[in-house]
């Protein structure tokens, strides 16, 4: 009898362990639900938030819940990405996952703004905005981290820069900026210049063409150039040491809206030595 007793007690105390296990197990499995959101890519509504790196950290793996615990690596080396911010969001009743997002997203966009002078400070790299889920909210989750990371399918191969560098995207040249990169590649972003230094070119004008669907390259590139034409002062048109480009936005930038074409001249031969932009034009 005794032994049956304990036979039964340990049966017992087995399959108690085993509930202990099944319960431990069913609250990891509620982890990534409380405090992952997928990028809007891939969901519409927010980003991803789990066990995210420290700012100034690398990182390689994207943040998802197929991902949870991502491997810090070295930034001199290629990385998926860095965390440049962490930062609490407001509290309250949950809003919606786009409106935390869009909070999220205004804010590390002039955090970048106000480190780097603009929205891509490195060619490679993409922001990514990561929050917490509804579910993480609700239990006190607050914090949204920005990070820049490789575009695409693509990796940062290098720490980011500490400060502004004059990287712009083209998208954010005023009329009258000095650059010195080269023009003619496939590029998302120039390096500006003092203008009075050598430089490669200077943007003339900035016009905007009118709304509609999207007409096709060529008509888009025609009508840049009549845009360019109209709208670069006659003195600089009608000069025969300078070389005249424009940039029309592509049907990615268009088809979001995006209208304005990049006016700019570099020298025939050789660089230009001084501005050539008048603030009166």
């Amino acid at each position: 009898m005794t032994f049956g007793n304990e036979r039964t007690a340990n049966i017992r105390s087995a399959i108690g362990v085993l509930a202990l296990i099944a319960a431990l197990l069913a609250a990891l499995a509620l982890v990534p639900k409380l405090f992952f959101h997928n990028d809007p890519d891939e969901q519409g509504d927010g980003s991803v938030h789990g066990y995210i790196p420290e700012v100034g950290q690398c990182y390689n793996g994207r943040l998802s819940e197929q991902n949870m615990i991502p491997q810090i690596t070295s930034c001199d080396g290629p990385h998926y990405g860095e965390i440049i911010k962490k930062f609490e969001l407001d509290g309250g009743t949950w809003p919606g996952q786009a409106e935390i997002f869009a909070r999220a997203r205004t804010e590390c966009e002039k955090h970048l703004r106000q480190r780097f002078g603009t929205l891509t400070p490195v060619e490679e790299g993409v922001l990514e905005t990561y929050t917490p889920r509804e579910e993480g909210w609700l239990t006190g989750d607050r914090t949204a981290h920005c990070a820049i990371v490789g575009a695409g399918d693509g990796q940062l191969s290098r720490p980011l820069p500490e400060k502004d560098t004059g990287v712009r995207e083209w998208m954010e040249l005023k009329v009258g900026d000095c650059f010195s990169s080269d023009h003619q590649k496939a590029t998302i972003t120039t390096v500006l210049t003092d203008c009075s230094e050598p430089h490669i070119g200077q943007v003339t004008a900035l016009p905007e063409l009118e709304n509609g669907l999207y007409p096709g390259d060529d008509v888009v590139e025609r009508l840049a150039g009549d845009a360019c034409d109209a709208a670069t002062p006659k003195r600089l048109r009608e000069s025969s040491e300078l070389m005249h480009w424009r940039k029309p936005p592509s049907k990615e930038h268009w088809n979001a809206g995006e209208r304005t074409v990049i006016c700019y001249i570099t020298a025939d031969g050789g660089e230009l030595k001084r501005s050539l932009v008048d603030a009166k034009d």
